[in-house]
């Protein structure tokens, strides 16, 4: 699993071991339940763990049912064990789209699932690869849960509103919370625009990255309209309705065979698995027109073509 999307959020005091769940907690499926193997070893972290590091598995295998998570979670456990020779899972909480939560190393061993962070951190894992989607909103509540759960007793474990956010693709899951120091951390509600909400938060902290994946995946609407307070920001706004023709022109290419042009505006091998607003890619367009020399061509460029599976909508 590739260090592909990390969340960094900011945790004040979260304590090393809970041997009782803070009232609230949302149920934990044990590492009992989901067939685990044991550790190879076991270290301890340190009670202060200042970081939350929120990843997704970077392989095409989803679940919906605890047996299929569970299944896939032995599958990312095999792989970490016996691959990368680790002495066990890399995540302390592990989520699926069945809306579970499945302890991994769990609240206090060290983890190993980010370089540098490993020993102040905990890491949380969505099952699956979201390098083109959300996760399922109940897969987010589910995180949100968790999130709530750490925080519950304010005097020793608190979110504070200084978060740091790290993304090196599309998909982000933004954690924002308020009252840091009052009775109860307010997480807030998920609705099912988890895509906006997420560029929005893309817009107010600078990340470019995901906000030109969400470009390349037909959702520059979104950003049709939109400002920032960040000056490099509105530059790359600016660029958005450029950027989108080339894509239009990119498909229209490949659904009209001119491989000419094509070739011409083919500058980025990202535009080859580009997506219109509908969600179709350049490749599919030529297979159904039948234009081989375009299919050939674009696979050429880049290869992901091949793998590129069809765009589940977050809106």
């Amino acid at each position: 699993m590739n260090l592909l999307v990390v969340i960094v959020v900011h945790l004040l005091a979260l304590a090393a071991a809970l041997p009782t769940l803070p009232a609230g907690c949302p149920s934990i499926v044990s590492r009992d339940e989901w067939g685990a193997r044991s550790s190879r070893q076991i270290t301890r972290r340190n009670p202060l763990s200042p970081f939350l590091m929120v990843h997704h598995g970077g392989i095409r295998s989803y679940c919906t049912t605890k047996e299929a998570c569970s299944r896939i979670i032995r599958s990312y456990q095999d792989l970490h064990m016996d691959d990368r020779g680790w002495d066990d899972i890399g995540y302390s909480f592990l989520i699926g789209e069945d809306g579970n939560i499945y302890e991994g190393r769990g609240w206090d061993r060290i983890g190993a699932h980010a370089i540098k962070y490993n020993t102040n951190s905990i890491g949380v894992c969505f099952v699956g690869d979201f390098t083109d989607r959300l996760p399922k909103d109940v897969a987010l509540q589910a995180f949100y849960k968790l999130v709530s759960c750490s925080t519950a007793d304010h005097s020793r474990r608190c979110i504070t509103t200084e978060n740091k956010l790290i993304s090196f693709l599309f998909q982000v899951v933004p954690c924002f919370c308020g009252a840091c120091w009052g009775p109860l951390v307010k997480i807030p509600p998920r609705p099912g625009h988890a895509l906006e909400e997420a560029v929005s938060l893309w817009l107010e902290v600078g990340n470019l990255a995901p906000l030109e994946h969400a470009v390349l995946n037909g959702y520059g609407q979104l950003l049709e309209g939109r400002t920032s307070r960040l000056p490099k920001v509105n530059v790359f706004l600016k660029k958005v309705p450029r950027y989108q023709g080339r894509i239009a022109r990119v498909h229209e290419a490949a659904a009209t065979g001119d491989l000419t042009t094509l070739a011409m505006i083919l500058e980025k091998p990202e535009l080859a698995t580009s997506r219109d607003d509908a969600g179709s890619t350049p490749v599919q367009k030529a297979m159904l027109a039948n234009h081989i020399a375009i299919v050939r061509y674009l696979l050429h460029k880049s290869p992901r073509c091949l793998s590129a599976t069809d765009r589940v909508s977050s809106r």
